[in-house]
């Protein structure tokens, strides 16, 4: 069985799930449910465009932050932001049907270099970052995707109060091929002991 077949029909829920909660926006683009949220307006059509980066994924070999320029959907009504939505589902639906598994297999970057006329990263992080992807349904698939500047090494910085923060690893969930993005812990640690650090 081919991964797209086993991916497909949860592609489709997740897609028919999301189109769900947009039919019941309502027409107030302007609420917020705290003074620092996101307007309801502009996190409906950021929600709507996701399918795109789906889309991205599956047809090119990389994306770089510093050279890309998407078109942000702007709302206009909830009935707009649907049809948006549908336009971009029907397409990453198409683009993994028509994915192979040797493609999947293959290594996708995300990179952030600088432009002519943004010299330098507007957020370069401060070290090489690095995230493994991988999936139960596919145990040999592991591919990896990293960023970095072209700079020196930036100076040693302490490390974070989690020492396993930023390691983040792809693991599958009972009932989603998708799985769920998960913090692992550092080698001899629990994952109960790693989630509940100290507050002193």
């Amino acid at each position: 069985m081919s991964l797209t077949t086993l991916l497909l029909p949860e592609l489709r829920n997740e897609l028919k799930a999301t189109r769900t909660v947009l039919e019941r926006l309502p027409a107030r683009p302007e609420y917020t449910c705290h003074e620092k949220s996101m307007p309801l307006g502009k996190l409906a059509a950021h929600v709507a465009q996701l399918p795109s980066f789906g889309s991205n994924i599956l047809t090119t070999p990389n994306y770089d932050f510093g050279v890309a320029k998407p078109e942000r959907l702007v709302f206009e009504s909830p009935e707009q932001v649907v049809a948006a939505f549908d336009k971009l589902a029907a397409k990453i639906e198409s683009d993994l049907a028509s994915t192979t598994d040797a493609a999947l297999e293959e290594t996708w970057a995300l990179t952030l270099t600088a432009t002519p006329s943004s010299p330098e990263p507007a957020s370069p992080p401060t070290a090489p970052c690095f995230s493994t992807i991988s999936s139960t349904t596919a145990p040999s698939s592991a591919s990896t995707s990293a960023c970095s500047t072209s700079r020196s090494p930036p100076p040693t910085v302490p490390p974070p109060t989690i020492a396993w923060a930023s390691s983040l690893s792809f693991q599958a969930s009972h009932n989603s091929p998708f799985g769920a993005i998960v913090p692992r812990p550092p080698k001899g640690e629990s994952a109960c002991a790693a989630r509940s650090p100290s507050l002193s």
